[in-house]
């Protein structure tokens, strides 16, 4: 059996954005192309039940609609000056046209100038999308005579950004100066503006009945608002209207039960913060009126179990039959959910331990995409209470490839909380020899590890070191209580994940415990940095996207100015001490351990300067340490940034370990 190597990633096929036209299945398989440094992705559909057939050839598929029964319809730019008028910042989508019923290739269909995010057809001649409203693109437009005069007046404009609102960027999208993702109405070529100038729109939904439009809209002046709405549009009237949602509320999602209500999931923050778990809610559109179908708020609407070889889309609700179909986590797995609306009883329909990740319900079936073992994400059918896989997309690496599964070990902590977590023992191994082990941290940090594969640690481990990792306090999947660690950062989390080591070491006595090194990304980061600061058992350390100073956090990334205050219970003015007292940077002055950081010049979710600031305090002190700075990368690397920079930063932290723990 083959080892793997740092780039690996690219044997592995992606799958992604499940949809339908109630009978056939149709998807994304996205791959990674090491030559041209990018993903090659198409479309595939199911053709009678388990066939697959792949629809496009091109690779440059990103996002797809189905347009009727036979059609989906997609963007592309085939041709030199369409890319060239993209890249020069004016807005256009093609949209091309392809049967799946009749042989041949897609076809250029509909030209528009708008970068469209999301689509819902009624018919060809009239459809909604979501696309970015300028104000400032707006009023180039007025002035310029041409489209050379219009791309040489935005190049003017990009010289200088002005910003006049926050959050003045966006993680992946660059400064955001009153951009918003607007709605609009194409009707027989007129396009209308549905939605205000001032407000961000998603969650494009249609009711069976394709009467009503519903979306969740978020509208604000100058800076940004934690709470939104949920609004409807009559299609035939093309009037929208705001359902009677309470005012001070964070809807996280909708789905149409039928065509008089509309299931609600949200939250008032009042007990969770920012991280609180939703309530389901169900609205009656006729009578306008709105009733809790659960409060208990212990179930979260994602998949949020970690690894570094899935790239699934924001998973899709559905109803069928009174029965809402949704993602939670549970425990270290996340699984198939089902509501039921009438009686408001919550069930956990998927038993085997892993991810699922997406969920599509054609007529008379239910399919999901998951991970499951050591094996990639593949197809699921979920019947009579069983699952079952149909593809086998990657399945062929899970034979061809020395994969090493990870072994269970649980422990309570000093909540009287059981904590899980795993060891992988290092390739070939040896009882009677002793070896380097890495303790890797998840993100979040309400977010959760679990036994699927995860590229990073298996590559580890195919080098000769052990890895171990956990859930500490904070996670998700073990309700509100235990992912609340609001103003408690650094304090039950890092206990937990000394203790988890110490348990580690005491039932793995292959482990040398002089030559063991920490790592993680994002809170991963964070905490990487707080152990440094915090104990020196470690002999090597790499911290990846990571918060080292709350208040310089607070005051320049694109989250930092709501999820600091609410994460930390400080405040830069009314409790800067509470701040930096969870701050890393302040106890950098401790640390000993020789320490690596990775960072990406776009992240705007943690920005550089949180590196930059926690690596030029080591220098000052006289600790051994090392920036690796990506260029057009930003918060993702890890996951889905350019292969050739997701093989390098790998590279780069297993050469860190290598020299220290070797």
């Amino acid at each position: 059996m083959k080892h793997m190597k740092s780039d690996h990633f690219k044997k592995y096929r992606f799958i992604q954005n499940l949809k339908t036209n109630g009978k056939v299945v149709s998807f994304i398989v996205k791959q990674a192309d090491m030559k041209q440094n990018t993903y090659k992705s198409n479309i595939w559909i199911t053709k009678d039940k388990d066939t697959l057939y792949q629809l496009t050839q091109d690779g440059g598929v990103s996002a797809y609609w189905w347009s009727d029964d036979d059609h989906l319809v997609f963007p592309a730019a085939r041709n030199e000056k369409d890319k060239q008028t993209q890249k020069a910042g004016l807005p256009l989508t093609v949209l091309f046209k392809i049967s799946i019923s009749k042989a041949g290739e897609a076809e250029e269909w509909l030209r528009l100038n708008y970068n469209i995010s999301d689509l819902v057809f009624i018919s060809d001649d009239l459809f909604f999308f979501s696309a970015v409203y300028s104000p400032l693109y707006e009023e180039l437009k007025k002035c310029s005579t041409c489209e050379e005069d219009l791309i040489t007046a935005i190049s003017e404009r990009n010289s200088c950004e002005i910003i006049e609102e926050l959050p003045f960027w966006n993680n992946g999208k660059g400064f955001s100066q009153k951009k918003r993702n607007c709605l609009y109405c194409y009707d027989r070529g007129k396009i209308s503006r549905i939605s205000n100038a001032d407000t961000n729109v998603y969650s494009l939904y249609i009711s069976p009945d394709r009467n009503t439009l519903f979306y969740i809209a978020s509208s604000y002046d100058k800076v940004a608002r934690l709470f939104n709405s949920v609004y409807k549009v009559d299609i035939s009237k093309k009037r929208k209207k705001r359902l009677r949602v309470p005012e001070r509320f964070m809807v996280s999602a909708i789905c149409p039960a039928d065509d008089k209500t509309v299931v609600i999931a949200g939250t008032d923050m009042k007990t969770g913060g920012l991280n609180e778990n939703c309530g389901f809610y169900l609205y009656n559109i006729s009578e306008d009126s709105i009733k809790p179908l659960y409060e208990g708020g212990e179930y979260d609407l994602h998949d949020s179990v970690n690894s570094d070889l899935k790239m699934s889309a924001e998973p899709v609700w559905v109803v069928r039959n009174n029965i809402l179909y949704w993602i939670s986590t549970v425990g270290y797995s996340s699984h198939l959910m089902t509501l039921d609306i009438v009686s408001g009883k919550i069930t956990c329909l998927t038993k085997e331990d892993g991810s699922v990740n997406e969920i599509i319900i054609p007529e008379n079936d239910v399919i999901f995409s998951a991970m499951r073992g050591l094996r990639g994400v593949e197809l699921y059918r979920f019947n009579d209470d069983k699952e079952y896989c149909f593809t086998e997309f990657n399945t062929k690496l899970e034979s061809d490839y020395k994969l090493l599964v990870p072994e269970k070990l649980c422990f309570v902590n000093s909540e009287g909380e059981e904590i899980a977590g795993w060891v992988i023992k290092p390739g070939n191994f040896n009882a009677k020899k002793k070896y380097p082990a890495i303790l890797n941290i998840h993100g979040g940090p309400k977010t959760a590890y679990g036994s699927i594969v995860f590229h990073e640690m298996q590559y580890w481990a195919s080098r000769g070191y052990g890895v171990f990792f956990c859930n500490p306090t904070g996670g998700s999947g073990r309700g509100q209580k235990f992912s609340d660690i609001r103003g408690r950062y650094g304090e039950t989390d890092y206990d937990d994940l000394m203790r988890f080591t110490d348990e580690i070491l005491n039932r793995n006595h292959w482990i040398d415990k002089s030559r063991i090194g920490v790592t993680g990304g994002s809170y991963g980061g964070f905490m990487t940095n707080w152990i440094i600061g915090h104990t020196n058992r470690f002999k090597a350390a790499v911290s990846q996207r990571s918060i080292s100073n709350w208040v310089s956090m607070a005051l320049t990334t694109d989250i930092g100015f709501f999820f600091a205050p609410d994460q930390t219970a400080g405040d830069v003015w009314d409790n800067p001490e509470k701040m930096w007292a969870q701050s890393p940077l302040k106890y950098a002055d401790k640390v000993k351990t020789p320490t690596l950081f990775i960072h990406s010049e776009e992240d705007y979710r943690c920005w550089m300067t949180e590196a930059l600031q926690m690596y030029s305090a080591l220098q000052i002190h006289g600790v051994e340490t090392k920036l690796c700075l990506f260029h057009g990368e930003n918060h993702e690397l890890s996951r889905s940034g350019k292969p050739k920079n997701r093989a390098k930063r790998l590279d780069e932290i297993t050469e860190w370990f290598d020299k220290y723990l070797k």
